[in-house]
């Protein structure tokens, strides 16, 4: 993605080729990938509750001074590994969607003109979804017209 740089303030248009895109979607599904099958992951998913394939079953208190029971501290575990899993895979998720928008503007971009530009304001708008589904926003301001009063 290339950004015009004639207004220097960052509301030019912007130049999406098809490779980027292509380039984007690849990295974005190896991250996928890489949730999906890491080891870490899966161990994570075993102490959840959620499959997994840990070695361990459960984690085991020390025998520290005080130390709590191991029900207990495999309790307090579970509770962690499950919210852990429960945002990794919303994550997952939430990736999964911004490739298929990213594979969309791809789409609408090969079948429209050979590299066409888009505003940034009709790149926001495309992505407004993909944003909100990380917890991200997008300017909803707008330019009063000139000599109009103002609050």
């Amino acid at each position: 993605m290339m950004a015009d740089q004639a207004t220097g303030d960052g509301t030019g248009t912007y130049k999406v080729d098809q490779a980027a895109i292509d380039r984007t979607v690849a990295q974005l599904n190896g991250v996928i990938e890489a949730l999906m099958t890491n080891p870490s992951r899966l161990t994570l998913q075993t102490f959840a509750g959620k499959g997994g394939s840990g070695i361990y079953p459960h984690i085991y208190a020390g025998s520290g001074r005080g130390a709590v029971s191991a029900t207990a501290l495999q309790d307090k575990f579970k509770a962690f590994a499950v919210a852990m899993e429960t945002q990794l895979a919303s994550m997952e998720t939430n990736l999964g969607g911004l490739v298929k928008d990213l594979v969309l503007a791809h789409q609408f971009q090969k079948e429209g003109e050979e590299g066409a530009a888009l505003t940034a304001a009709e790149m926001m708008a495309d992505l407004r979804d993909a944003l909100a589904a990380f917890g991200g926003s997008t300017s909803t301001t707008t330019t009063a017209p000139a000599g109009a009063p103002t609050a």
